[in-house]
């Protein structure tokens, strides 16, 4: 039986609040969460209440005004705390009450609550006229979510060994499936026999790390997230990386370059590290200048591990975002192409779902009524966010004692255990609201997110804008609440402030850590972190745990200035002890005037205002969205657009576009992704040879259905034509369907891509060679079979007797000049 929906839910749902058996399952979110909290123990009478109000909004708005429902396990006073009233004559007949409280801007025509409540589709995915490539069955998905999807899958398997590309992908649509694609399906490049080794994700946090093993996990006995603290764990990890059967792995960029080095280091020796990942990659940016040098100093190990690598296996680097800024994207190319072009392609766009409110910053228990009163009206599931861990323990502990009892807290002290618990319970259904730092959020897909409100203002527009997208991951409508306090602005401050090291600091140690520097080979040194910067009193005994940071941190900074290129961490102490005691780097000098007080204040202080400048304009726009001085997503979009990269604009609603609502930004039209390389393998001499000098061969095939010996033999060929390194099917006008199965079969689990058309039109087609099968209905001229100005290695099928489309009196295969065969003699040719 299916999950009941619209009337007939509220008939079932009806059913099961006057205590009947009727236990159907429901699958609109708001009928379902209610349907399940009413035998869950966890739940109290207050978060039932709030569950059957959202559950009666959601109703009145969709499907009968003013719905009602019998209940009769609500109090008057909770009845009153979440704005339900009674209906009729019945006491228990409940109705629910829009919510629009006079702390927000009452002129507008909108109750605050409604958008998020109604959850209309805004965002359309899986687009039946969007059919996947034959591989994402291996993914369970039949289809893409997005147009931006299917490019972003098909950009990065085509990528050639040792390249590296930035993906900016809207959130929602399906970035992990990237690296999904890579361990499952491979590169178009490779052979079946490099699938073995490991594909490594680095991810921010631990949360987000079990988040991605437990929805990606492939089933095996051995875990894929690597959890500080988890020793059996961990290893069991290291023994697979070492044994070239780990699959994913995802890890922090502390171990990535602590722990998990020396593993990964000897598996991109063997060519089996197949991919480095970077998720959430606008982070190198924004927390590694920063507490996190480790997001930028890990580049430097990439860099050393691929000169080990054999040219022909050497991994790909594949930084992944939604949030792509100027700042940011400028940060990966100094850290991670400083010698090249980064390529950077996306389908960026301004999330349409969430309505923006904002209220006036008041004084600290004025902000704590407010924020019970939003949670006690607005739909579930919800995330308060807070700015520090001390505010997250003290709201979820008033919140206890309110009476909510679907309520976790997460944090960046939060235990890995618990955060597990914390997911596992998130992505069930389990929990209404979760109070949180920015620690808790960040890449993880629950889709059903209605509610964001910030009880703080964040440091940076970015951060904002991150969190307020953990709703509405689904498409469909959803809320952001900001609620500040007059002090959230000095916190703010001060967060936004990166402490980046001074040119006069950053030159006394740069100059103390290479002259104690081991020459490796100029202009390459090995230094060691744990050099304290001066031979003053204060300095000289400055070897601890935030000395070595700070020198890691005047390393980074002048690699961003072009210094130097940071080369991993040195290979010099290979007991895991003595590389804690004695940390270091490899540099490679690019400016031999490094050592000159002048060259920093010319090349180094620039680079450091320029990164405290950004942070300042982010906090400036975060100042400015809080004050209503403009409309959200235009400042989104000019945040995260590129002289190259254009951000497709739409406001889900905020504060100016609701006053004006012929001023409000309607759908564009999101950019196409124009890949940079070609989709296919290591091109053979067979292949070249099959199609000759013109890069063409036109095969004939019978118009009956072949035997079963020359299908099966079909399905060979298309075996050995995908080893010789054809990755392109093209169908135009309904080839037959033995045709289709034949090839579809065959490269299931393969990185072949699928395209359907209606004519012969080659040049908007995806770059590379190509298999194009005609049906009987397709017009074909002479000029499509006489010369190949694409310069795309092309095997055409044909109907016999197909006629010339421009003189219809003949027939192609009388006038063709080309090299054409039967399919019998095209099955003899490759088989042979």
């Amino acid at each position: 039986m299916s999950d009941l929906e619209g009337c007939e839910a509220i008939v079932a749902l009806r059913a099961r609040l006057d205590g009947g058996s009727d236990y159907s399952s429901f699958a609109e979110p708001p009928f379902r969460r209610l349907s399940l909290a009413l035998d869950d123990p966890a739940a109290t009478e207050l978060d039932r209440s709030i569950l059957l109000r959202h559950a009666l909004r959601y109703g009145s708005l969709n499907y009968i005004d003013g719905l009602s429902l019998n209940y009769d396990s609500v109090s008057k006073d909770t009845r009153a705390m979440v704005g339900l009233r009674q209906s009729g004559a019945s006491i228990h007949s409940l109705t629910a009450d829009p919510w629009h409280p006079e702390w927000l801007d009452v002129s507008m025509n909108r109750y605050t609550d409604e958008s998020a409540m109604k959850a209309s589709r805004c965002r359309f995915f899986n687009d039946e006229d969007l059919p996947g490539d034959p591989f994402l069955s291996v993914m369970n998905f039949k289809t893409y979510k997005s147009p931006g999807q299917r490019d972003a899958i098909r950009t990065a398997l085509s990528m050639p060994a040792g390249s590296t590309i930035a993906i900016d992908l809207p959130t929602g649509e399906g970035k992990s499936s990237i690296f999904v694609a890579i361990d499952k399906v491979g590169f178009a490049s490779e052979s079946p026999r490099q699938y073995r080794g490991t594909t490594l994700v680095i991810v921010p946090t631990v949360t987000l790390a079990l988040d991605h093993e437990r929805n990606y996990g492939d089933g095996k006995v051995h875990p894929h997230a690597y959890v500080g603290g988890d020793v059996m764990r961990n290893d069991q990890i290291r023994q697979q990386i070492d044994e070239d059967d780990q699959g994913l792995c995802f890890a922090s960029p502390e171990a990535v370059v602590g722990p998990l080095r020396h593993p990964l280091r000897n598996a991109a020796s063997r060519g089996t590290l197949r991919a480095i990942v970077v998720d959430e990659a606008h982070l190198v940016d924004a927390w590694g200048t920063g507490f996190r040098t480790e997001f930028q100093t890990a580049a430097g190990n990439f860099r050393s591990w691929k000169s080990r690598c054999p040219e022909v296996s050497c991994f790909r680097t594949i930084l992944l975002s939604a949030t792509l800024s100027k700042s940011a994207e400028l940060t990966l190319i100094e850290l991670f192409t400083p010698d090249e072009k980064l390529r950077v392609v996306g389908a960026s766009r301004v999330r349409p779902e969430i309505e923006y409110w904002t209220a006036k910053p008041s004084d600290l228990s004025t902000r704590e009524r407010r924020v019970m009163e939003a949670l006690m009206h607005l739909p579930r599931p919800v995330i308060l966010y807070v700015t520090r861990v001390d505010d997250a323990k003290d709201w979820f502990r008033k919140l206890m004692d309110v009476g909510f009892g679907r309520i976790r807290v997460l944090h960046g002290c939060t235990q890995s255990n618990e955060r597990e618990q914390v997911l596992q319970a998130w992505s069930e259904g389990r929990l209404d609201l979760v109070v949180a730092t920015s620690a808790f959020g960040l890449g993880i897909d629950y889709p059903h997110v209605r509610t964001v409100i910030h009880a703080c203002v964040p440091e940076s527009f970015d951060r904002f804008y991150q969190e307020a997208g953990r709703a509405g991951r689904d498409g469909c409508g959803a809320i952001s609440l900001l609620i500040p306090a007059f002090e959230d602005e000095h916190v703010a401050k001060a967060l936004s402030k990166r402490v980046v090291i001074s040119v006069e600091r950053g030159y006394e140690r740069w100059t103390a850590m290479f002259h104690n520097a081991k020459q490796c080979g100029h202009p390459k040194y090995s230094l060691r972190l744990n050099v304290a910067p001066t031979n003053q009193p204060n300095d000289i005994d400055m070897i601890g745990e935030r000395s070595i940071d700070w020198n890691a941190r005047t390393l980074s900074l002048m690699a961003r200035a072009g210094l130097i290129l940071l080369s991993g961490s040195s290979e010099k102490f290979q007991d895991a002890q003595e590389r804690q005691n004695n940390p270091s780097m490899d540099i490679v000098v690019k400016d031999e005037s490094h050592l000159q007080y002048t060259t920093w204040q010319e090349k180094v202080e620039p680079k450091r205002k320029e990164i405290m400048q950004a942070a300042n304009n982010s906090l400036n726009l975060m100042n400015k969205f809080a004050e209503g001085r403009s409309c959200p997503s235009r400042m989104i979009a000019n945040l995260y657009s590129t002289a190259t990269r254009v951000v497709a604009v739409e406001c889900g609603g905020c504060r100016l576009c609701r006053a004006v609502s012929s001023k409000r930004i309607t759908g564009q039209l999101i950019p196409k992704f124009h890949s940079p390389w070609r989709l296919e393998g290591l091109i053979t001499e067979a292949l070249i040879h099959l199609w000759g000098n013109q890069q063409l061969l036109v095969v004939f095939y019978p118009k009956y259905n072949p035997s079963r010996r020359n299908v099966r033999e079909f399905k060979q060929v298309v075996r050995k034509l995908d080893k010789w390194g054809l990755r392109i099917f093209v169908q135009i006008q309904d080839p037959p369907k033995w045709l289709l199965d034949s090839i579809t079969q065959s490269v299931i689990s393969r990185p072949w891509v699928t395209l359907t058309d209606t004519n012969y039109v080659p040049e908007k087609w995806i770059l590379g060679h190509r298999l194009v099968a005609f049906g009987e209905l397709a017009h074909i001229r002479l000029e499509h079979l006489r010369s190949n100005a694409s310069k795309q290695g092309t095997i055409m099928m044909i109907p016999e007797g197909t006629p010339d489309a421009s003189r219809p009196d003949r027939t192609l295969a009388e006038v063709l000049s080309c090299k054409a065969v039967s399919l019998q003699e095209f099955l003899s040719l490759v088989l042979r």
